[in-house]
């Protein structure tokens, strides 16, 4: 059965990081097969053990170049004006799509090249 291990992949990669072990995903899938009641596919009971396993809690992997969660370049961007307290008289911010932005961040507002967001499901 493959619809264990494709859900738990991708909403760990949603949830959690962008890179999950093996292991992981086969703790999750587990739970997805059987939450412990003999239901299959218990969405609840997935999420959670999703949330509460050691490898999304622990944080022994932050110093790991392939570990984490990959955002991209236009949320880095309102990150970093968020981290930086950054104000207006008005508190609204316009950015302004232009080619700079485009060729710095290499995507564009609200243009997303394929169905998987701007990173590959894979």
């Amino acid at each position: 059965m493959n619809v264990g291990p494709f859900i738990g992949k991708r909403l760990i990669q949603q949830l959690v990081k962008s890179n999950p072990s093996p292991q992981y995903i086969h703790r999750v899938t587990t739970v997805f097969n059987d939450d412990g009641n003999g239901v299959r596919g218990n969405m609840e009971a997935v999420v959670r053990a999703i949330l509460i396993d050691p490898e999304a809690r622990d944080c022994t992997w932050f110093s790991d170049p392939t570990s984490g969660k990959l955002i991209q370049p236009l949320q880095q961007l309102t990150n970093l004006f968020l981290a930086s307290d950054i104000s207006t008289p008005t508190n609204k911010f316009w950015f302004r799509d232009e080619n700079d932005l485009l060729d710095k961040l290499e995507q564009s507002f609200l243009a997303v090249p394929t169905v998987f967001n701007f990173f590959s499901p894979f």
